[in-house]
């Protein structure tokens, strides 16, 4: 085997049964992985971001003070909820940024994007699941899962079929075969999520797949521009082979928001 393709492969191999061993090892251990992905990430993006390494040390405080608030003080859900619908709101306007070529979008969020872009992406989740009565190790599961699976179906059908290029500039490697591959695969993913937990109902199932597929896309490319944007390929080299953590859950960060407002709004 190749020694590249060798070492991607042992790392996911460990890194996948990391993050599966947290999920299922309870409430806490789920907590523990969203906010070692919040504050792996908060700092690297920051460092790429505004290239200073104590701005980026700040970005991490700030985050633990976000941490701190949700799970030690009162919070309240329709506080949350109105923070998360603000955060999914400039994620629609970054994604409007693809588009336009509009590098002044980066400069209006800055304060945000740079200092509290993964914290506040994450943070709904975080609170969803320090809530939560009965803590549904499966439902998490999942949507790290279809993630893996949107990301994993795009990959490969892109390399086999694909042509046609999505945004040629942002993303040489990205296809409109291997985007739809990414949403065919993760239909699936989602259908078989509905046999091993029917009682959330296919439709909802269907819906969480949808929106994975499309906004984890377009997050994928958000990061991408931005990376591109800074001369950056990865964030960091923790994980031998990906990159670091921002290279492994820029997706799972964008479309965080909008899961949570799903939750939340079809009161799963």
């Amino acid at each position: 085997m190749d020694p590249v393709l060798r070492t991607r492969s042992l790392t996911a191999l460990f890194f996948a049964s990391a993050v599966i061993a947290l999920i299922y090892s309870g409430r806490y251990g789920a907590i523990v992985l969203l906010v070692v992905i919040m504050l792996g990430s908060a700092f690297e993006f920051c460092k790429i971001v505004s290239g200073n390494l104590k701005l980026a040390w700040i970005a991490v405080v700030l985050n633990v003070v976000l941490i701190a608030g949700i799970t030690l003080l009162p919070f309240s859900a329709s506080l949350m909820v109105n923070i998360i619908a603000i955060v999914s709101l400039v994620h629609l306007f970054l994604i409007t940024t693809l588009y336009t070529n509009a590098k002044g979008g980066y400069e209006v969020s800055m304060p945000y994007y740079t200092l509290l872009y993964p914290g506040l992406s994450i943070s709904g989740l975080l609170y969803f699941i320090y809530h939560q009565e009965i803590y549904d190790a499966t439902l998490l599961f999942s949507i790290i899962a279809l993630i893996w699976v949107s990301d994993s179906g795009a990959y490969l059908v892109g390399r086999k079929l694909g042509k046609t290029m999505l945004f040629e500039k942002i993303s040489p490697k990205k296809t409109w075969e291997g985007t739809i591959g990414a949403g065919i695969f993760t239909l699936i993913a989602g259908v078989v999520f509905y046999w091993i937990r029917p009682n959330i109902g296919l439709t909802m199932w269907l819906i969480l797949s949808i929106a994975i597929w499309i906004l984890g896309s377009y997050g994928d490319l958000v990061e991408s521009s931005v990376k591109r944007r800074y001369g950056i390929k990865d964030s960091g080299s923790i994980l031998p082979g990906h990159g670091g953590f921002f290279d492994r859950f820029d997706s799972f960060i964008f479309v965080a928001p909008f899961i949570y407002l799903i939750f939340h709004y079809y009161k799963i």
